[in-house]
């Protein structure tokens, strides 16, 4: 049972990553590199939430890769 309860826990968060990876890609490249060197308020605050979901995409996929192979 628990196993169970583990497996669709652990498919929820693959879920999870997989649903923030692809709200990343909608960010394409030129407009990353824009935000970085624009210095208006709308792209300081873009860019600060690109830089929060990059950095929780990271950490999600250190944690899920630490479980895998514990």
């Amino acid at each position: 049972m628990l196993a169970f309860c583990f497996q669709g826990f652990s498919k929820s968060l693959l879920d999870v990553a997989d649903n923030l990876g692809r709200a990343l890609m909608t960010v394409p490249e030129g407009v990353r590199k824009e935000l970085a060197t624009d210095q208006s308020e709308i792209s300081r605050l873009l860019q600060s939430l690109l830089e929060g979901l990059m950095l929780t995409e990271k950490e999600l996929m250190k944690v899920l890769t630490a479980y895998m192979y514990a």
